[in-house]
């Protein structure tokens, strides 16, 4: 989003790299400093205020609700909160904060970005996003796509050694998913498959040797 909103502001290439990078290090100071030149545009309130645009879905909503929101960004802005909606309502004791100005790690990510954390560390133990444009390296085309890494160092580190024993796999299509969470919150001995369809849930339950329970997607 901040390359889309910068382009709007100015041309000058080192004016906008440097804007980006006082944001993105959220160098107040400087950032002021290096946007005061715009202060006649109808857009200066939403710059004057982006590097504090971070917080819960609800939070942004109210800050955003007294800025004039920049075309380019409007799109972008209504992906963000209706995928923190979805998290809130499937994971409603999950803490979901987004942030307006945050660098984007790879140059390769075209879309969101995210880092999952835990209370026990201050690092991120999850992480990923949005590349749809990375496998037209590859290929002929480009292809809509969405991956995440997780740290299985730091996770085992921070996870207690679990005793009880997983014996089934509930997979499910998107409509069904919260009923699979349900199931699962209801059930310690099961487990969400990881597959993003059904025959690779099928493959994982084999290969795990665990029951396949399947929700929607029959």
């Amino acid at each position: 989003m901040v390359n889309q909103v910068l382009a709007t502001v100015t041309t000058d290439q080192n004016s906008k790299e440097a804007i980006a990078q006082a944001l993105f290090n959220k160098n107040f100071p400087r950032y002021q400093e290096l946007v005061a030149p715009f202060k006649d545009r109808a857009i200066y309130p939403f710059l004057e205020r982006w590097p504090r645009l971070f917080g819960t879905a609800d939070e942004i909503k109210n800050e955003l609700a007294q800025l004039p929101i920049p075309d380019v960004a409007q799109p972008i802005i209504k992906e963000l909160t209706a995928l923190s909606g979805f998290v809130h309502r499937n994971f409603p004791k999950q803490q979901v904060i987004i942030d307006l100005s945050t660098s984007v790690p790879q140059k390769y990510y075209t879309g969101v970005i995210f880092k999952g954390y835990t209370s026990q560390s201050s690092d991120y133990v999850i992480s990923g996003g949005r590349y749809d444009n990375l496998l037209a390296n590859f290929q002929k085309k480009a292809v809509a796509a969405i991956g995440l890494g997780i740290n299985v160092d730091l996770l085992s580190q921070l996870s207690p050694l679990q005793t009880s024993h997983k014996n089934k796999l509930v997979y499910s299509d998107q409509q069904h998913f919260e009923r699979a969470l349900q199931l699962i919150r209801q059930h310690p001995n099961y487990s969400l498959a990881i597959a993003s369809n059904l025959a690779g849930a099928k493959k994982e339950a084999q290969q795990s040797q665990m029951e396949l329970i399947v929700i929607g997607d029959e």
